[in-house]
């Protein structure tokens, strides 16, 4: 099961075993210890580095790498290096402009996404032209 889950009240059960759960932001680091207490099939990461300072985040990456072999994680980011250092494999997705819906340009395994993408916008962004 894929999706989003919402966040269980103070005392609840909490999603079934096996759903994917959402952790925005990662409350720092401590989202990634309660998205898998309830064992969920997917993992979904928001930006899962963005606050933390440069010492924290490889601890982090090491954490979304250790977890891949229990579950599968799909972390949303702007920072390609992250992306690079932690993606097997990558999608972009952009708008076409402001109110309009996303869309996935491309998606592919992450280093030929990062070092030769087949479609233009994709190209555009990875090497900082765009986005």
């Amino acid at each position: 099961m894929t999706g989003r889950v919402p966040a269980a009240a103070p005392g609840a059960a909490g999603p079934a075993p096996g759903a994917a759960v959402e952790v925005r932001g990662l409350s720092l680091c401590c989202g990634p210890v309660r998205a898998i207490a309830v064992e969920p099939d997917v993992v979904l990461l928001d930006e899962p580095a963005s606050a933390l300072d440069p010492v924290s985040t490889p601890a982090i990456e090491a954490l979304m790498l250790e977890l891949t072999a229990r579950h599968a994680i799909v972390v949303a980011t702007h920072d390609m290096q992250q992306a690079a250092r932690v993606g097997d494999r990558t999608a972009f997705l952009t708008v076409a402009g402001a109110g309009e819906p996303g869309r996935l340009v491309e998606h592919d395994r992450t280093e030929r996404i990062l070092s030769a993408p087949s479609q233009p916008a994709t190209e555009a962004c990875v090497s900082g032209r765009f986005g």
